[in-house]
């Protein structure tokens, strides 16, 4: 009963997920300033400078990024934005925002590091948890499988 209970806990949080839409986040770029995610198809990677598993793989879709359409978007969920700031510098990534945790509680459903497959209006379509290089290809692999990431 506890596993059927984890089961139908943890296919609630993806449904919620699903249903996001990253317009209603709050986030800022490194200068501080509020910024809006672009519409259109994107790939975001979330992430946090407090996760180890985030710092594990974030090297891996930072090279990903250079050679992958769409553009990747790395969103951090921290709240220490000092921590932040390092450790965007020492990834050197682009597209790189802050989504202050304490304004963007929509961003506890997720399990971090995931990857978010986003459509051109910033909906989410599809959500991954990506600890390793193995479960990041994975996630590729299915997101350059996703039917829709464009819609009229």
């Amino acid at each position: 009963m506890y596993n059927l209970l984890l089961v139908v806990f943890f296919l609630s949080l993806n449904a919620l997920a699903a249903n996001l839409n990253l317009n209603d986040l709050k986030i800022s770029d490194l200068s501080g300033k509020s910024v809006k995610l672009e519409k259109k198809a994107k790939i975001v990677f979330l992430w946090a400078s407090w996760c180890p598993h985030c710092k594990k793989v974030l090297p891996y879709w930072v090279s990903k990024n250079k050679n992958l359409d769409p553009e990747i978007f790395y969103i951090s969920a921290d709240d220490d934005v000092k921590a932040w700031k390092e450790s965007a510098s020492n990834y050197k990534v682009r597209k790189h925002y802050l989504a202050k945790a304490e304004e963007n509680s929509a961003l506890a459903v997720f399990k971090f590091p995931s990857v978010l497959i986003v459509n051109n209006k910033n909906e989410v379509i599809s959500t991954y948890s990506v600890w390793n290089e193995e479960s990041s290809n994975a996630a590729l692999k299915r997101f350059e499988a996703e039917p829709t990431r464009d819609i009229p």
